[in-house]
């Protein structure tokens, strides 16, 4: 038997890491008389990005470039029937300086996508497995979601000369009293 595997039981009903993730199952959801583990690896943000173990390594090459990983990424591995619903309690180190950038990701072993939770301070608290077409994730972490990119359009009447400083901030310029005809001319 794996000795990181812990055993939920009614006794028992959470799996703890001390890197910060509580699992906890309703007691009257666990089965008595049959064995059901999970198994949580911790493993830091930085060896995510750059050398994922096995178990986390399909996520890290999904991970799309707008978010960064804020916290330890929690592989999940379950042994027997795991809970249909389980309780997350997710504590980061500190509390975040931009909590409003800072969301909880799950990895569902073919995509990276939002799970809803509350940060209050430096803990998040979600129910995971609460709809159907959302099972418990393969992996857990909390992400930061990179600011988009500001969009600047500028319109330049004829003979009008644009500062070549405000040009370095614009995405579109766009000359007034020109149209195209429906040929591209």
């Amino acid at each position: 038997p794996d000795p990181e595997l812990k055993s939920l039981s009614p006794a028992q009903p959470f799996v703890e890491s001390p890197a910060g993730l509580r699992l906890i199952a309703n007691p009257a959801n666990l089965p008595t008389d049959a064995q059901v583990g999970i198994k949580l690896i911790a493993v830091a943000a930085d060896v995510f990005l750059s050398a994922p173990p096995p178990e986390l390594a399909a996520a890290r090459a999904a991970l799309p470039a707008a978010l960064s990983p804020q916290s330890t990424v929690f592989a999940l591995q379950t042994q027997g029937s795991a809970p249909p619903r389980l309780s997350l309690q997710f504590t980061l180190p500190v509390a975040p300086a931009a909590p409003d950038y800072l969301d909880l990701y799950g990895w569902d072993g073919a995509r990276l996508s939002f799970l809803p939770a509350a940060l209050n301070g430096s803990q998040f608290t979600a129910e995971l497995g609460a709809l159907p077409q959302r099972p418990l994730p393969q992996a857990i972490a909390a992400f930061e979601v990179g600011a988009q990119l500001p969009f600047a359009a500028v319109t330049v009447e004829p003979g009008q000369q644009p500062d070549a400083v405000a040009l370095q901030n614009i995405n579109l310029l766009a000359p007034a009293g020109l149209s195209l005809a429906a040929d591209g001319t």
